[in-house]
């Protein structure tokens, strides 16, 4: 019972750890967007641009 624990512990933090590199590199390919765009930006992009 004590080695399952561990056993989804361990499952668990290395799929939080997969979740923030999912977010982080979603972050950045919207980021490479913004940054390629070449008309203006709309407010939002603006802000999710400052915000990256």
């Amino acid at each position: 019972m004590e080695e399952e624990g561990r056993e989804i512990q361990s499952m668990w933090k290395i799929r939080q750890k997969d979740f923030a590199l999912k977010e982080k590199l979603n972050k950045q390919k919207l980021l490479d967007k913004l940054i390629a765009k070449t008309e203006p930006l709309t407010e939002l992009e603006i802000a999710l641009k400052i915000s990256s």
